[in-house]
């Protein structure tokens, strides 16, 4: 079964329609996790101004670096090993305190495109149970893992390409612009085998915000299964925004992209579950309503 027909046009028209009273609240959702961003970049800022620059090298020695073998091998030798671990470590922090208001926000829109409970403390709903919190936590670990995954595919070519070329460019009878031009192809190929890829498993998020009890390997499942139809209309509509999202380097059109853009991505995710996922969801209600009364 396959009526659902996603065009840009269509989702746009029905975003700004889900937004035409909501604009305050997913401002206000923005704003939280903007704050959270700049809060854990002043706090890096902070602590890598406090414990210094770590290693042997110093600013003489740093001076010297000229070649990717150089740098490769200060940072290889301690030279950066310190600073890079706690920027590895307050990274991963940032994630699991993160990780459940990016998936609340989901939770909003996806309320959103159903007009269910709108108000921006759902945001949090994540951080209500250890349940709530670890299983967000667990879903966006695994997520992002996959999407790591699934870009080095994509783009290792076109990455090999480049280190030939940097590698050959520093003999006088490499083919230095022969595969600088390969790599750059291989690049923007890869942006849409990257994105042709990471679409199959578009909706996962929205389910999973869903309370239908699935796990974060069934929302992946599903959304491989059910997505492969819609890869490329939803594609057509991510794309739609590249001019809008060109337009915020003037930093006030983000206020008006960033609430339709995810509101657009919402009603797409929810046009999916609800034509390939009713019947199923059903099913899975129906198991665990029996499973928790016996």
């Amino acid at each position: 079964m396959d009526n659902i027909r996603i065009t840009s046009k269509g989702i746009k028209r029905e975003a700004r329609g889900l937004l035409a009273n909501n604009w305050s609240r997913a401002l206000g959702g923005m704003a939280i996790y903007l704050m959270v961003l700049v809060l854990f970049v002043q706090v890096s800022q902070l602590v890598t101004a406090l414990l210094g620059d770590f290693g042997p090298a110093t600013a003489a020695d740093k001076a010297t670096l000229s070649s990717f073998q150089d740098y490769l091998t200060y940072f290889t030798t301690g030279g950066m090993g310190i600073n890079l671990l706690i920027m590895l470590v307050m990274a991963i922090f940032f994630f699991v305190l993160s990780a459940p208001l990016s998936l609340g926000i989901t939770h909003w829109y996806r309320n959103l495109s159903l007009l269910g409970n709108l108000q921006v403390g759902q945001i949090f709903r994540y951080y209500r149970s250890n349940d709530l919190f670890f299983s967000a936590v667990i879903f966006q670990g695994i997520s992002t893992v996959l999407h790591i995954l699934i870009a080095i595919v994509s783009f290792l070519p076109s990455v090999v390409c480049f280190a030939v070329a940097y590698v050959q460019g520093s003999s006088p009878d490499g083919g230095f612009p022969l595969m600088l031009v390969l790599g750059g192809v291989l690049a923007f190929a890869g942006i849409f085998i990257y994105l042709a890829i990471s679409l199959r498993f578009f909706f996962a998020k929205y389910l999973f915000c869903g309370d239908y009890g699935y796990g974060a390997i069934d929302c992946l499942r599903y959304s491989n299964k059910y997505m492969k139809k819609h890869v490329g209309s939803v594609m057509g509509v991510m794309l739609s925004f590249t001019g809008w999202f060109l337009s915020c380097i003037f930093i006030l059109p983000i206020a008006y992209v960033v609430p339709l853009y995810n509101a657009s991505m919402a009603a797409c995710a929810q046009d999916i579950i609800d034509e390939h996922m009713g019947e199923t969801i059903e099913i899975h209600k129906k198991r665990r309503e029996r499973y928790v009364s016996e």
